[in-house]
């Protein structure tokens, strides 16, 4: 928002288009999204950022569902109130990181989660 308002402030009266003015912000818009990334605020997975917010939402519910047994990716999705593209994509990180161990169509507790849980 700082960035666009100093832009604007600088072109003064030979006003963009907005498509000028989101090309001329494209590279800021990429410094910031590095830092957040940098800084572990924000996630990058298969190409979507996510807040690191939602991914410990996420896997505070897997590890709440996950009491009841093994947990299906539906049972996620119902839970996070979001769509199975964008589930797949948490799951799958947790599974990379050992939150969550995939066995065929269901995600059981990976040995991080094991541990976090002693």
């Amino acid at each position: 928002m700082h960035q666009l308002r100093g832009w604007l402030e600088r072109v003064g009266l030979e006003g963009p288009s907005r498509a000028e003015g989101l090309q001329a912000l494209a590279p800021m818009a990429e410094v910031a999204t590095q830092v957040l990334l940098d800084a572990g605020e924000a996630v990058e997975l298969r190409g979507l950022l996510y807040r690191r917010r939602a991914v410990e939402a996420t896997t505070e519910a897997v590890a709440r569902a996950r009491q009841h047994g093994p947990v299906a990716m539906a049972a996620v999705r119902d839970i996070l109130g979001t769509s199975r593209n964008y589930v797949l994509r948490l799951l799958e990180y947790l599974d990379t990181v050992g939150v969550t161990r995939r066995q065929g169509d269901l995600r059981v507790a990976g040995p991080r989660l094991v541990r976090d849980q002693r």
